[in-house]
């Protein structure tokens, strides 16, 4: 019942924000835009998605290793299934389900594949802010004027995203006292739902032990460069479909993946509908006025990126013989 509640908020949510993205645009300008596309362009675009996509399976798959056997085509498949998930079902039910996928590859704790999942997801946000320093760095070097607005948006995402991982490391650090603090938070449950929550942080925390080492996190950061760069490259490749885009520097791309970053993390309907779109209008109406070519930019990359995502998960999925069915069931065990 839950997950049909925040069904219906997540398409409240996507609507609200699809009105902002389009409500000024001309549809008849928008089909133009979309039929006059070089849509071959979308061949380099999605052969650097595809290379970053296998970049993260070898990343989940080295930052997975402290703890279980993990091979490259089971991380690649667990972040697909993961993707179909996120694009298909509500309530980013796709993470658990590349947890539940990572469990069943490595017989592990699912409390330990969930804290992978969570770490792989810290690992992200903090990239997000070396991505929004670069940016702002070429920004500053260029002269390029922000509006108040977008300077706070950034501003508001990269204490966001550094917030998390510094309350992260904070945990880990002193783990005991931590352990006692989340204990006493959790009176309102029964023995057994406290003992049910210890045990979900301590196998998270023991998941997480690997970025202790200094050595080994440089190592995942690394990974995490090669991770991010094919993304931006993606959404720069896309600017070529649309003549009035093609002229757009680099850093706009950066643009565009910090705030769609942000704005997927609301939330919205299956597949990111609405946010993702708004974000970016947003990022590109920096550099340039051409409203039509936005959206109809924002229609083509929000599909290429997220259909391919989807069908080759939904393959995994079938695979792996799972059932969507069976995912609720499947939430309420461990």
């Amino acid at each position: 019942m839950k997950n049909y509640i925040k069904l219906i908020l997540g398409l409240v949510i996507s609507a609200f924000f699809l009105y902002i993205t389009f409500h000024n645009m001309d549809f008849g300008e928008i089909k133009n835009a979309l039929k006059e596309a070089n849509y071959w362009w979308l061949v380099p675009s999605q052969a650097v998605m595809w290379l970053g996509l296998f970049i993260r399976a070898y990343r989940f798959r080295v930052m997975a290793q402290k703890k279980v056997s993990l091979r490259f085509w089971d991380s690649f498949s667990a972040i697909m299934i993961g993707y179909f998930g996120n694009g298909v079902l509500p309530a980013r039910l796709g993470e658990f389900l590349k947890a539940r996928t990572i469990n069943q590859k490595t017989r592990s704790s699912f409390s330990i594949s969930i804290g992978l999942v969570f770490l792989e997801r810290i690992l992200d946000l903090f990239f997000m802010l070396v991505i929004f320093i670069a940016f702002f760095i070429i920004t500053l070097i260029k002269n390029d004027s922000v509006s108040a607005q977008l300077r706070n948006t950034l501003l508001l995402g990269s204490v966001a995203a550094t917030i998390p991982f510094v309350l992260f490391f904070i945990i880990l650090i002193k783990e005991d006292f931590f352990s006692r603090i989340f204990r006493k938070m959790l009176f309102f449950l029964n023995e057994n739902g406290r003992e049910k929550a210890e045990n979900i942080l301590k196998r998270f925390l023991e998941a997480s032990h690997c970025i202790k080492s200094p050595r080994f996190l440089l190592k995942l950061m690394w990974l995490s460069v090669w991770v991010w760069l094919p993304v931006i490259l993606n959404v720069y490749y896309a600017f070529f479909c649309f003549e009035d885009l093609k002229e757009l520097p680099l850093r706009a791309a950066m643009l565009t993946v910090i705030l769609i970053a942000i704005g997927i993390t609301l939330p919205s309907s299956p597949g990111y509908i609405g946010p993702y779109h708004a974000a970016a209008k947003f990022a590109l109406k920096v550099y340039s006025p051409n409203i039509s070519s936005i959206g109809s930019f924002a229609i083509v990359l929000h599909i290429s990126q997220m259909l391919p995502m989807i069908l080759v998960g939904f393959l995994f999925f079938n695979k792996e013989n799972l059932k969507l069915k069976e995912v609720n069931k499947m939430q309420d065990e461990e």
